[in-house]
């Protein structure tokens, strides 16, 4: 599958070599892993100044600096095999190599103006964005021809669990989705992402690296390592699934070193009008903030994960909207 290079266009991945220029560096310079990683953090507030969660744990918390700076494969660990289709047909197997897929104008004009029109109106209720009460989102989310796709190139019975369309997007540093399902995923979640609108780079585009998908996952574990006082205090309290207080110093540029060992050039997505893209949960990906915090990006993203994923006892709780089960929002 050739890809549009409009719509896919390479992302600027300099300060990653950046970074892993001045790692090597001081590496050779300095002789102690704790004044290695000092200096080489110091270097990241720098250079990293894009990513809220970043800036804000480096100022907060303190690491275990003896430790040395965290490579990728010092915080992650291999995971169980991500389901694959059995079907052989193209954009199965490309799903399967690449962790994506792409599906331009999957959605008509028609559908996308009416159902960009309502959420510009603002759907919130009391402070929450709740979607199973939004008929116009539940049916381009449940559509029976997405959920056909949907199956045909995960290998799984899909359950819509969280809808993102508040129509903005906030910078956000690499990461992987499946860290964040509640330690329960088996390689099988995923998001779809939906256009509404055509989507310039002022609007905070979705970045990720193809391929991505097959690389170990963050360990928590792992992670506490780099923490002072991590064993005690809050870290400890807060859930396997959520990354603990100043995790982003340590994790953050162990993904951008990452990126830059990579042969493989992240993508920076910019769909037109009806786009359709699917990503794995295992996926690298990340968001650009958008160039005002006034300006809207027309697009909505639902998560899904496998039916195989839920307890029986939560099954029972599923509803149903048209051909997808879906779970009730609080």
């Amino acid at each position: 599958m050739s890809l549009d290079q409009s719509v896919f266009q390479f992302f600027d991945a300099s300060r990653s070599h950046r970074l892993a220029r001045r790692a090597s560096l001081l590496k050779n310079l300095l002789h102690s892993e704790a004044s290695f990683s000092k200096a080489f953090y110091a270097y990241c507030r720098n250079e990293i100044t894009d990513v809220p969660e970043y800036l804000a744990d480096c100022a907060e918390f303190e690491y275990r600096y003896q430790l040395g700076v965290a490579k990728y494969s010092d915080i992650t660990s291999s995971a169980p095999s991500h389901s694959v289709s059995s079907v052989s047909c193209d954009d199965a197997l490309f799903w399967a190599d690449h962790g994506f897929l792409y599906k331009p104008g999957y959605f008509s004009a028609d559908v996308c103006d009416a159902l960009l029109g309502f959420l510009r109106e603002d759907v919130r209720i009391d402070g929450v964005f709740r979607y199973s009460h939004v008929p116009s989102l539940m049916d381009v989310y449940c559509s029976a021809e997405l959920h056909r796709l949907l199956r045909l190139v995960t290998a799984v019975e899909p359950v819509l669990y969280m809808s993102l369309h508040d129509l903005k997007t906030t910078s956000r540093s690499w990461h992987q989705d499946e860290f964040l399902a509640a330690n329960n995923s088996v390689g099988s979640s995923f998001a779809v992402w939906i256009a509404l609108d055509d989507i310039c780079f002022d609007m905070g585009p979705f970045c990720f690296l193809p391929g991505s998908h097959k690389w170990p996952v963050l360990d928590r574990s792992k992670l506490l390592n780099y923490f002072d006082g991590g064993s005690s205090s809050s870290v400890l309290r807060s859930p396997e699934w959520v990354l603990p207080p100043g995790a982003a110093a340590v994790t953050v540029p162990a993904y951008e070193l990452k990126l830059a060992e990579s042969r493989v050039a992240p993508l920076t997505y910019l769909p037109r009008r009806g786009d359709l893209l699917i990503w794995h949960s295992r996926l690298l990906h990340r968001a650009k903030g958008s160039t005002s915090p006034d300006l809207k990006r027309p697009g909505v993203i639902a998560h899904y994960c496998s039916m195989a994923e839920i307890s029986p006892s939560d099954r029972a709780l599923l509803k149903r909207h048209g051909d997808m089960w879906f779970a009730e929002d609080a």
